[in-house]
C-alpha cells in the first residue's frame, strides 16, 4: 500500500498530532496526557508501518511496555487492526522480558564473573535482605578506614545502578564493597545463580556493549521501536534502550505524560524526556485530546494540572459529549468506615440498576493494602448481591502468556463462544507452530478431538472437581498446545520452576471459581473477572478506565508519604482521578484505622477546591 492511500484502522480518528506521529519517519517522544489514546497511537502506528512496508520486510517492530498486560494489550490491537500475519512482525515486550531474552539468547557470551548458570532463580532484593548479605558476604579488611554504617533503603535501590564490570580499584566505600560481594554471591555463590530483573538488565545492556557483533544483530532485527510510559523508564533501563539503539538506524518513539510519573519510588529517571530528546535527536509532540473523561472531569483535570505543573495547559475533551456539564466529581465525607461502606455498597448499586453499568464499569482504587480499606466494603457489596475481588493477583495471573490457550480450550468446551474462540486458539497454536499452513489441518484436528473428549470429561457428573483435577486438565491443554513450544516462545518460561508455579495458581483461581457457581462456564467468567467489580492500587489502575471510579481513602493515613516526596503522591493521586469516564468520588473516613487527617495530603485537597470540586457529608 502506498503512504499516502494509508488511513486509519477500524475508522478511528486520530487528532492532528497523533496523525503527524504515525507517518514521522524520525524518532519522536509524544507528550500525552490521560484519555489521549497513547495505546491507539502506537497501535495505528504500527498498522501504518507495517502495511505500507515503511518498515521494510523482513524487519520487525518493538515495543516496550512496562507492564505484562500493557504488552499484550498493545499486541492484540495491533492484530486486531491489521491481521495475524502483520502483527507476526509486532514484537510487543516487557523491559524484563526484553533483557532476558537478551541475556538468556547470548549467556556463553558473557564474561565468566557476571554469566549466570544455566539454570537460574530470579529473585527479589528488599532493603530487608541486607543483613543477610553482610552476613554471608566476605568481610572487608578493617584497616581501610571505612565508615561501616550505610542506608540499607538507598543501596536496596541502587546496587545495580552502576554500569557492568564493576572495577575493583573503584571500591572505596562499604557500600562499593557489598554492591561488588552482592554481584559475586549472586551470580557464583551457589549452584544456581539468583538473579534479580535490574541485574538481568545490567546484563544485557553488558553483553550488547562488550559484543559488536550481537549489537548489531539486534539492532538489524527492528526497524522502529516504541518506548510505552516512558516517563517511568528506569535509569537501567534507560541504559539499555541507549546502549540498544541509540546511534542505530532504528526509529524510536516514546510516548508518555510527566503528570503520571507515579514509578519515583522505584527509580523512575527525572528528565528522561529531554535526555531521550539529546540521545536521539527526537521532534516532540503534544496530544492534547481527552477521549475518556466526560467535559466536566476534563475541566477539573486541567485545573489540577495547571496547579502541579504551574503551567496554562489547554486540554479538550472529545466531541461525542452532549453537554459541557457532563461529570461527576465529588468528595464524600463520613465519620466511620461501617457508614463509608454501607453507602458506597448502596450507591453503587444505585448506579449498575439505573445506569445499566456492568460490574467491570465501576473501579474501586485505593494507595495502598486494599484488604485493609476494603474488606468492609467488600462485605456489604456482597450483601447487596455484587462480587468484588481484589485484582492485583488476578491481574498478572491473567496476562500470562499461556493463559490465552487455556481460556480458549474451556470456553470452546464450556460455552456457546465457539467461532471467535475456535478461530483465535487456531491461529495461536499456528502461530506457535512457525505459521506452517500445511498444518492446518492436522492442528484442527488434534484440537478439535481434544475439545470434544475435554467436553464430555467436565459435563461427566461422577467426578469430583479439586485443585488437583484441574491442575491435572490444565496440564494436558497445554501439552496439547505444545508445551516446549510455548517455553521456546515465552522466555519467562525457559528458566526454573515459573512456568509450573503459574500453572498451579491458575488451577487454584479456576476451582475458586467453580466452586463458587458449580458451573464451568459461569466459572470461566468469574475467573476472567466479568461477575466482579475490581478492587486494585491506584499503580494497577495505569492504563486502565472506568465509568465510575472510587477513590476510598483520600486522607493522610493512605498518602503516608506525602511529606517526604509530593510529587510523586501527586502524580499518583492525578493516574487515579484520570481513571474515570464519567464519575469520580473521592473518599475521607475521620475514624478510619483509629483516626484520619487530611493535613499531609492538603495540597491535593485544595487543588480540587481551586477546581470547584464540591463536599458532601454523609455521616
Amino acid at each position: 500500500m502506498k503512504k499516502e492511500s494509508w488511513i486509519p484502522k477500524d475508522g478511528v480518528i486520530l487528532e492532528k498530532a497523533a496523525q503527524e506521529v504515525v507517518r514521522y519517519e524520525g524518532s519522536a517522544y509524544v507528550l500525552a496526557g490521560p484519555g489521549a489514546g497513547k495505546t491507539e497511537l502506537l497501535a495505528q502506528k504500527a498498522c501504518y508501518l507495517l502495511e505500507t512496508n515503511t518498515s521494510v520486510y523482513p524487519a520487525r517492530i518493538l515495543a516496550i511496555s512496562f507492564k505484562r498486560d500493557a504488552a499484550k494489550n498493545l499486541k492484540e490491537r495491533v492484530e486486531k487492526r491489521s491481521g495475524k500475519e502483520f502483527a507476526n512482525r509486532f514484537v510487543s515486550l516487557t523491559y524484563d522480558s526484553f533483557a532476558k531474552q537478551i541475556m538468556d539468547r547470548f549467556r556463553l557470551t558473557i564474561p565468566e564473573f557476571y554469566r549466570p548458570s544455566l539454570e537460574y532463580e530470579i529473585v527479589n532484593f528488599y532493603k530487608r535482605d541486607v543483613p543477610n548479605l553482610r552476613e554471608e558476604a566476605e568481610e572487608p579488611s578493617e584497616e581501610n578506614g571505612w565508615n561501616y554504617y550505610f542506608d540499607y533503603d538507598l543501596f536496596a535501590k541502587t546496587y545495580a545502578n552502576e554500569r557492568l564490570p564493576l572495577r575493583v580499584d573503584k571500591i572505596n566505600s562499604i557500600e562499593s564493597w557489598y554492591k561488588y560481594q552482592l554481584w559475586k554471591n549472586y551470580i557464583n555463590g551457589k549452584e544456581n545463580s539468583s538473579l534479580t530483573f535490574p541485574m538481568i538488565s545490567r546484563i544485557a545492556e553488558y553483553l550488547l556493549r562488550s559484543n559488536p557483533k550481537i549489537l548489531r544483530a539486534i539492532r538489524a532485527t527492528y526497524s522502529h521501536v516504541f518506548l510505552d510510559e516512558f516517563q517511568d523508564t528506569t535509569l537501567i533501563q534507560y541504559d539499555l534502550v541507549r546502549t540498544t539503539f541509540m546511534g542505530s538506524n532504528a526509529s524510536v518513539t516514546a510516548v508518555g505524560d510527566v503528570k503520571q510519573k507515579i514509578m519515583g519510588w522505584a527509580g523512575a529517571l527525572d528528565g528522561v524526556f529531554n535526555q531521550f530528546k539529546l540521545d536521539f535527536k527526537a521532534k516532540e509532540f503534544e496530544m492534547v485530546l481527552n477521549h475518556r473523561s466526560a467535559p466536566n472531569l476534563v475541566r477539573i483535570q486541567t485545573s489540577i494540572i495547571n496547579d502541579m505543573m504551574g503551567g496554562s495547559t489547554v486540554i479538550t475533551p472529545s466531541n461525542k459529549w452532549k453537554n459541557e456539564d457532563e461529570g461527576i466529581c465529588e468528595i464524600w465525607n463520613f465519620t466511620n468506615a461501617s457508614e463509608e461502606a454501607k453507602t458506597l455498597a448502596t450507591e453503587i448499586k444505585t448506579w449498575i440498576d439505573q445506569e445499566k453499568l456492568e460490574r467491570r464499569d465501576v473501579g474501586i482504587l485505593v494507595r495502598q493494602r486494599a484488604d485493609m480499606y476494603c474488606d468492609m466494603l467488600i462485605n456489604e457489596l456482597s450483601n447487596l448481591g455484587i462480587h468484588s475481588r481484589i485484582e492485583d493477583q488476578w491481574q498478572d495471573l491473567l496476562a500470562e502468556n499461556f493463559m490465552k490457550y487455556i481460556i480458549d480450550v474451556f470456553s470452546l468446551a464450556t460455552t456457546d463462544r465457539g467461532p471467535k474462540a475456535w478461530s483465535r486458539l487456531i491461529s495461536n497454536v499456528l502461530s506457535l507452530r512457525g505459521n506452517d499452513e500445511t498444518e492446518s489441518y492436522q492442528v484442527e484436528k488434534e484440537i478439535n478431538s481434544f475439545i470434544v473428549e475435554f467436553k464430555k470429561t467436565i459435563k461427566y457428573e461422577s467426578i469430583k472437581v479439586t485443585k488437583k483435577v484441574v491442575e491435572q486438565w490444565l496440564d494436558k491443554i497445554l501439552t496439547l498446545i505444545g508445551l516446549d513450544l510455548i517455553k521456546s516462545s515465552y522466555p519467562e518460561y525457559r528458566k526454573g520452576k515459573y512456568l509450573e508455579r503459574k500453572v498451579k495458581q491458575t488451577a487454584e483461581f479456576l476451582f475458586y471459581s467453580y466452586e463458587k457457581h458449580k458451573v464451568w462456564y459461569k466459572a470461566i467468567d468469574d475467573f476472567l473477572g466479568t461477575y466482579s467489580i475490581p478492587i486494585m492500587s491506584i499503580h494497577k489502575s495505569k492504563g486502565l478506565e472506568f465509568e465510575s471510579v472510587v477513590l476510598l481513602g483520600l486522607e493522610d493515613g493512605a498518602f503516608w508519604n506525602f511529606e517526604k516526596s509530593p510529587e510523586d503522591e501527586t502524580f499518583t493521586f492525578f493516574v487515579a482521578m484520570s481513571r474515570a469516564k464519567t464519575r469520580m468520588i473521592f473518599t475521607f473516613c475521620k475514624n478510619r484505622f483509629n483516626g484520619q487527617e487530611r493535613s499531609k495530603v492538603n495540597d491535593i485537597y485544595q487543588m480540587l477546591e481551586n477546581a470547584d470540586v464540591k463536599q458532601f457529608k454523609w455521616t
